[in-house]
């Protein structure tokens, strides 16, 4: 790593902290996340005796510090919901994963407190800042802003290869075979992963999509820039982005339209069937790289094969210790009698279950959809047109597709948590319901001269 590498991950809690002190709490804490996974290095710097420092938890101490000291009187009036709990859970199992593999408390409380700064901490600020319709909306409108910004930097890297990186920070983050693909290039700007930043734009043409503010942008109408975000996409040679692009898209008309929630409650009920099938079923989706083979590619299909053919080497392995799973430092993943490292971990539930067992995946996985299941179950379809709810319909719709790209992909995203965090405050806050009274009430006079005029027709 360079200095600047050093000094900007060392830095950045300091840096949040003066963006605390200069705005509105709510503002400093997008501002904070959303510059921490777009634009700070990709490295870390290994802290004896302490968890190493990397963006993600630079970002987390920044933000965690600055709500606690510039917005103290929310953070006291905080109150746990029993919607919290999955999180609670799958933050903790990781000390059982460590203590039941001989691996010490003290490892088990460092991988704890590594949990809670990529997953606690973002989850918390978005159970204080982003439960009611208004700041939902705002979190969307944020979101619409970032990718925009982030667009031009994307179509520099498709044109010249990712190099904003080595420029700015030294060195790639990631290795050339993960860049290249097919005759041009997978662009990655400062996140993780090309693949990370596909799924990125997608949710933020979602977002764009989804507004039910102003119809034009910079005096252009916000359909083209959708299609020109979901054009960016796809030239991002990222398969699965775009197709979660198309989801959002059908699953938000279709289900606007139709005003049935039973379309999405059976859409999102996909993730875990499809997780309780591959481990307890013993099921093989050849179904899937079939239609991939035949319909997108040859060499998608033979990657979406690789991925399932090392899947079940993990499965296979972990279900020897299913509670809690290996715990850290590699134990979960399969070795030769050599010990060559014979498997490879691209979904995150993957990682979840090997490490932490049905304790950790079932917590990892009940945190992602009971916010989801709850929106569908208290905010009806019937709402979803309104404008107060337009917000909270893209968030719910993120968190999905954060679910299922967690299916293939292991691309951690603070900010997708913020959003789940989010969520989960909204369908247990009062403010909806509200919201959609007030809706109620100004449709009533309308809808009853409406009735006396048919009335006099007749």
């Amino acid at each position: 790593m360079t200095g600047l590498v050093t000094a900007s991950l060392l830095a950045w809690p300091v840096i949040c902290l003066m963006f605390f002190s200069l705005m509105k709490a709510r503002t400093a804490v997008v501002i904070s996340l959303f510059f921490t996974a777009m634009f700070l290095p990709n490295g870390s710097i290994p802290i004896s005796g302490f968890i190493d420092v990397n963006k993600y938890t630079a970002g987390s101490i920044g933000v965690l510090f600055g709500v606690m000291l510039f917005d103290s009187g929310r953070v006291m009036g905080f109150r746990l919901r029993w919607i919290d709990i999955p999180l609670a859970i799958f933050l903790v199992t990781p000390f059982f994963s460590s203590v039941l593999n001989g691996l010490g408390v003290y490892d088990g409380l460092s991988t704890v407190l590594g949990q809670i700064l990529w997953w606690g901490v973002p989850y918390f600020v978005g159970r204080l800042y982003f439960v009611t319709p208004e700041a939902t909306r705002f979190l969307a409108k944020a979101i619409v802003i970032a990718v925009l910004i982030y667009v031009p930097f994307v179509l520099l890297e498709i044109r010249l290869s990712p190099q904003l990186h080595r420029w700015i920070y030294g060195y790639h983050a990631i290795s050339w075979d993960q860049i290249l693909r097919g005759s041009g290039y997978r662009p990655t700007v400062f996140m993780q992963h090309g693949l990370m930043l596909s799924l990125w734009l997608a949710s933020g043409a979602f977002c764009l999509y989804q507004s039910k503010g102003g119809r034009r942008i910079a005096g252009l109408p916000t359909s083209l820039i959708v299609i020109g975000v979901g054009i960016v996409v796809f030239m991002c040679r990222s398969f699965g982005a775009f197709f979660e692009l198309i989801i959002l898209l059908l699953l938000g008309f279709v289900s606007q339209v139709s005003r049935y929630t039973i379309i999405l409650v059976l859409t999102v009920s996909i993730v875990p069937a499809y997780v309780g099938g591959r481990i307890a079923l013993n099921w093989e989706p050849a179904v899937a790289v079939d239609l991939v083979d035949q319909y997108v590619s040859p060499d998608r299909a033979l990657s979406l094969n690789f991925r399932f053919f090392h899947e079940r080497m993990i499965i296979d392995k972990a279900l020897n210790r299913p509670f809690f799973g290996y715990g850290g430092w590699g134990r979960g993943r399969v070795y030769s009698e050599t010990g060559e490292d014979l498997s490879v971990t691209d979904s995150y539930w993957i990682i979840v279950f090997s490490s932490a067992g049905l304790f950790g995946l079932s917590s990892f996985l009940a945190t992602l959809l009971i916010p989801l299941y709850m929106f569908c179950y208290r905010v009806r379809a019937r709402y979803w047109s309104q404008s107060w709810a337009a917000g909270a319909l893209a968030m719910a719709l993120i968190v999905f597709a954060f679910t299922l790209d967690c299916l293939v992909n292991a691309m951690f995203n603070p900010i997708y948590v913020l959003v789940i965090g989010g969520l989960a405050g909204f369908v247990v806050h009062p403010s909806w319901r509200q919201a959609a009274s007030r809706q109620t009430s100004r449709q009533m006079p309308s809808n009853r001269l409406r009735g006396q005029l048919q009335h006099r027709g007749t």
